[in-house]
């Protein structure tokens, strides 16, 4: 019989280098394209994919007030994106103080991808 009680013992969440050009579009115009990205990988989730801040049109980004905490990532940041009459609401977030494991993600940003029009690595679509 499992004891409940146990602490579960939670995997390493890794930090990769993307060897590959991401791009992301919004409203018909390219907000983020870097050759530069990090894929960070965690148990239970498919890859999420984060891009370098000078890799994005910061200019058409606003900081919002909504935040999250990852047990395992830190403080979560959130930005809405705006594109000539459309906006996307809380559609890109990154922690800025990491945590020790994944602090090679700081100053990079993620996206929500049903909140873009697409994602594409190296041309092809992944949302």
């Amino acid at each position: 019989m499992p004891d409940d009680n146990k602490p579960k013992r939670i995997k390493p969440i890794a930090v990769e280098v993307m060897p590959k050009r991401i791009c992301v579009r919004f409203n018909g115009e390219t907000i983020a394209d870097s050759l530069a990205a990090l894929i960070m990988l965690e148990p239970g989730h498919g890859p999420i994919y984060y891009l370098p801040r000078d890799d994005l049109k910061m200019d058409l980004f606003a900081r919002t007030e909504h935040h999250s905490h990852c047990p395992h990532k830190g403080d979560a940041s959130y930005w809405t994106v705006t594109v000539g009459d459309k906006q996307a609401e809380n559609a890109a977030w990154s922690y800025e103080t990491p945590i020790p494991n994944v602090e090679t993600a700081k100053d990079y940003i993620a996206f929500y991808l049903d909140r873009v029009d697409s994602v594409t690595i190296d041309g092809k679509e992944i949302s």
